[in-house]
């Protein structure tokens, strides 16, 4: 449903004639500052590749389909932002589209106005981004930006579940190393998910989508996913770098790998030992340098 929203607005656009070189001038409208404070924001389109690394232990073949998945879907999701965001600022000025629902704003003007009436009334948009204008230039259009209002209900939601998605396992995998208590490393037997890492996302995300403004929380996901993201290739390309040795971890200190596996990590009735198991990371870190 997302990629037939997103390819009925490019086609739309393009099919109708109504994307104008003149509205892509200037380039940059809020010069290079904005470029800059927009490509933060903007992280949140790339939010979804994340998941696909997320679900590596689930995924079958993942040295070959891993790579596979994050390149393909960081490459579809570049293709699919560049053509409509091209698209929608060629369909009508830059003042006219708005910061809340460009896209629909785009096809809304397109449907009641010609771009000459849509010059005249970018500043303020009465007649050009009213719902019930008459008469109408390209009904299809005007028609078009009620479906994307509609389907962004159901985008919204696809996005939301993706991202919840993923959370749980990162719990998951905390907590088998250590970092987070052994609670969150328990499997539902029945469904074979982590069944209390998904309530206490879902807790959370409930918390602030109730309490938070949406304009900062869309602003906070996107500067924290992009900490994220910069830390963790940052901590990657450390360890990459970091000689073997310099580890100096034993073979005691070390999970073994069926426990590892979530079937077979201990519940507090099991008489399971294993030397550091009980230890988790932090503890061992500050222990080799205490």
């Amino acid at each position: 449903l997302n990629l037939a929203m997103l390819g009925f607005v490019v086609v739309a656009g393009v099919g109708s004639g109504t994307v104008e070189g003149d509205n892509l001038v200037p380039f940059f409208p809020e010069g290079f500052g904005g470029v800059l404070r927009g490509s933060g924001l903007v992280f949140f389109a790339f939010i979804g590749f994340d998941m696909v690394a997320c679900l590596s232990e689930e995924v079958i073949s993942p040295e070959r389909n891993m790579p596979m998945g994050i390149v393909g879907t960081l490459a579809a999701t570049t293709a699919i932002y560049v053509s409509v965001t091209l698209v929608v600022i060629g369909m009508a000025p830059f003042d006219l589209l708005g910061g809340d629902v460009p896209i629909v704003n785009a096809l809304l003007a397109n449907g009641c106005c010609t771009h000459d009436e849509q010059l005249l009334d970018a500043n303020s948009g009465e007649q050009c981004l009213d719902q019930s204008c008459s008469p109408t230039i390209r009904p299809i259009l005007l028609y078009g930006s009620r479906m994307v209002s509609f389907g962004a209900i159901f985008d919204l939601t696809t996005g939301t579940f993706t991202s919840l998605m993923g959370q749980p396992r990162i719990f998951y995998r905390m907590a088998m190393d250590g970092l987070l208590y052994k609670v969150f490393a328990k499997i539902n037997p029945r469904t074979q998910v982590p069944t209390e890492g998904i309530l206490l996302t879902g807790i959370l995300c409930s918390a602030l989508a109730c309490f938070v403004y949406l304009d900062a929380l869309a602003n906070l996901i996107s500067l924290g996913t992009l900490a994220v993201f910069t830390f963790v290739d940052a901590g990657v390309i450390i360890l990459r770098m970091r000689p073997a040795e310099d580890l100096d971890i034993s073979e005691g200190e070390m999970y073994s790998t069926e426990l590892n596996d979530a079937n077979n990590f201990p519940s507090e009735d099991d008489n399971v030992i294993q030397e550091g198991f009980e230890e988790s990371l932090w503890e061992m870190i500050i222990s080799k340098y205490r």
